[in-house]
């Protein structure tokens, strides 16, 4: 609250950097930036690394972040979680506010999934599903892709057929409102 109420008070002076313009997490600067009302300056990068070593060195104040590449830092208390961009409060950083508590709605965050051809057989890939949600839910698992920053789910591949496509039209309608492009 304290960021917006200053992005607010003082438009185009707070800035964040990205790994380049049209990158997800630039798209997530675009979309807090439509929710919030405010105006904050974007400073694109040539990818993720230069884009944090912007911030930690303070040529930029804020950043949109997947947890992994920013979680040590964090954990260093170099850096400060200000909110996640998952629909709910994360359980790497349960302490951290989601954006969603206070733009109901808000989400966006990075989905690892397992695709294939078209035509794989409906079999395999019901027995890949059903492998994968086994391995993902062994708490040696859990334990290690959090220790990472990384969430583990299950589900199935028509939820995440329906994810994708819900995503694509999200997206799609986030760049043309915004005129976003690209590098």
């Amino acid at each position: 609250r304290d960021l917006i109420a200053f992005a607010k008070a003082k438009p185009d002076t707070l800035n964040f950097a990205s790994a380049g313009n049209g990158s997800t997490l630039h798209l997530a600067a675009e979309m807090f930036r439509a929710e919030a009302g405010i105006r904050i300056v974007h400073v694109p990068f040539k990818g993720s690394g230069p884009a944090m070593a912007s911030l930690l060195s303070g040529e930029v104040a804020m950043i949109f972040s997947a947890t992994p590449p920013i979680l040590p830092h964090i954990k260093s208390g170099a850096l400060r979680a200000l909110a996640t961009t998952k629909p709910t409060r994360s359980r790497v950083l349960p302490d951290v506010p989601a954006l969603a508590e206070l733009y109901p709605g808000f989400q966006i965050f990075i989905v690892n999934g397992i695709l294939g051809p078209a035509r794989v057989p409906a079999r395999v890939v019901a027995k890949l599903n059903s492998e994968v949600a086994k391995a993902v839910v062994r708490p040696d698992v859990v334990q290690r892709f959090e220790s990472l920053g990384v969430e583990t789910r299950t589900s199935t591949p028509e939820e995440l057929t329906a994810f994708i496509r819900t995503e694509i039209g999200r997206f799609g309608k986030l760049i043309r409102e915004t005129g976003t492009r690209a590098d």
